[in-house]
């Protein structure tokens, strides 16, 4: 991370390509951006949210890498237990109350369907 001085206000924060680098490859890897993006950055989230403001190719770049990590975890559940998966990552279509029977139901079938054709 670099820091300008300016004549007034604050330092402009500046990341390096090799910090944005490491950045789409954190969210690709864990699914995790935004606030956990900014503690690896070691830079706060309104900072992040500032660079990604100006910055739209670095944010296009950690959309991709959130995409892609939705779609592996799209992929596992279809193989694995959904139901940890389906409850932490998308709470909203799957509710703590989710129970998996031994095979998979129609509402989980269907959103994993959805979802694998919004990600081709």
């Amino acid at each position: 991370m670099k820091v300008k001085r300016k004549k007034g206000g604050r330092p402009k924060i500046e990341i390096s390509k090799e910090q944005r680098d490491l950045a789409v490859k954190y969210v690709k890897v864990s699914g995790f951006w935004r606030q956990a993006l900014a503690d690896y950055l070691e830079i706060s989230k309104p900072t992040l949210l500032q660079i990604l403001k100006k910055d739209d190719s670095f944010l296009t770049a950690l959309q991709a890498a959130d995409a892609e990590f939705r779609k592996e975890i799209i992929e596992l559940a279809k193989v694995k237990r959904p139901d940890f998966i389906l409850k932490t990552k998308y709470r909203e279509e799957f509710p703590e109350k989710f129970e998996v029977e031994h095979s998979i139901d129609k509402r989980l079938e269907e959103f994993l369907d959805r979802q694998s054709r919004r990600l081709k």
